[in-house]
């Protein structure tokens, strides 16, 4: 049953992604979901969006942002600033794999 609710929830996300694209506007949302999912794709689609939530309260909307946070403060340093807005921090071993994927220049969906 979780599965089927899973994939309800990933088919439905997909379409919205299309629609943006096609109207031309960009999906950064989307762009930075794609990122976690590739770094992290045991995430569920609730987790993903409990991290974009999280993102978000230290202005990281796009994969630019979570790129450049990174790059600057490392991931202690975006840790501390989630902790200062109230948030959880992430593992240093997924905001590394995070600034690895984006150092590769992969930083937007295909």
């Amino acid at each position: 049953r979780r599965q089927q609710l899973l994939a309800a929830m990933e088919a439905k996300a997909a379409p919205k992604l299309e629609q943006q694209q096609q109207r031309g506007s960009p999906p950064t949302i989307s762009q930075l979901r794609f990122v976690l999912k590739q770094v992290r794709p045991d995430w569920s689609p609730s987790e993903l969006s409990l991290v974009q939530e999280k993102l978000a309260a230290i202005q990281v909307e796009t994969p630019d942002d979570l790129f450049k946070q990174l790059a600057t403060l490392g991931s202690r340093g975006v840790n501390q600033k989630l902790k200062d807005h109230g948030k959880r921090p992430m593992r240093k071993e997924t905001l590394d794999a995070l600034l690895e994927y984006g150092r590769k220049g992969s930083g937007t969906a295909p």
